[in-house]
């Protein structure tokens, strides 16, 4: 299932990369697109939205919304 992830926090490329490495790491997850100006991390993923939330909010990600 596709989803989007609205990380709000998200302030330059080095955040990118770690949200990136984040979902990468989840299982059954690929990222298709992480957008530092639009701050939205479009994934491919199996594990539903509270997996898909608390893997960033572990490493201080604030996440508003997931679609």
């Amino acid at each position: 299932m596709k989803k989007t992830i609205k990380v709000d926090d998200m302030m330059c490329k080095n955040c990118v990369r770690h949200v990136t490495d984040i979902l990468s790491n989840v299982e059954g997850t690929t990222v298709l697109d992480v957008n530092l100006e639009t701050k939205l991390a479009t994934v491919e993923t199996t594990a539903d939205d509270d997996t898909l939330k608390n893997a960033l909010t572990k490493q201080d990600f604030q996440v508003s919304e997931i679609k």
